[in-house]
């Protein structure tokens, strides 16, 4: 499993490349990490070791650890570089919205540009 692994400015950029994950005596990563604090503006980004589970619930994804943290775990190479969610939970948002004005069928694919959501990553898809 490679992984991102630093902590960065919640504005700042990613540098470098996603870097192997050490095994912790027979464990090996099962995923990555990627806590973002909203109070101290950073994101920190790891290897993770419970296969995105926690307390035998699948937390493959992303969610609010506490009022102030969001919590993102993934389970693909370099999958914690991405935005944080709550970037791509507005776009989200906005589809669904768009898709209750009328009764028509309005999806992201009928959009320009076209906004799709792939994994931890939302992508922009140009006609």
């Amino acid at each position: 499993m490679k992984c991102y692994q630093n902590q960065t400015p919640i504005n700042g950029t990613v540098n470098g490349t996603a870097t192997n994950c050490l095994n912790i005596g027979v464990v090996k990563a099962t995923g990555c990490l990627k806590y973002t604090s909203f109070i101290t503006k950073t994101v920190t980004r790891m290897c993770d070791y419970t296969n995105c589970n926690e307390s035998g619930k699948d937390r493959n994804g992303c969610w609010n650890s506490t009022n102030d943290t969001e919590t993102c775990c993934c389970k693909t190479d370099g999958c914690n570089f991405s935005m944080t969610a709550r970037i791509a939970q507005f776009f989200l948002n906005f589809i669904t919205k768009m898709k209750g004005k009328d009764n028509s069928t309005t999806t992201a694919e009928s959009m320009s540009p076209k906004k799709v959501v792939n994994g931890s990553h939302l992508m922009m898809k140009h006609n």
